[in-house]
């Protein structure tokens, strides 16, 4: 389970559960952190959209 993050500098993959960066092509350090931070604090929401979006129970 992942979500993709992009910006005006590049694009990253962060895994919803670990919030591990998985991939990262030119996003700042500063901004990733921010992205980081978003999944851990909505994790649990975006887990039940992942799940509705893939018809997953």
């Amino acid at each position: 389970m992942h979500v993709h993050v992009k910006n005006g500098d590049g694009k990253a993959k962060i895994n919803i559960e670990t919030a591990e960066v998985i991939e990262n092509s030119g996003i700042k350090p500063a901004d990733l952190k921010k992205a980081v931070d978003a999944v851990k604090q909505y994790k649990d929401d975006m887990i039940q959209a992942w799940k509705q979006y893939f018809d997953e129970d």
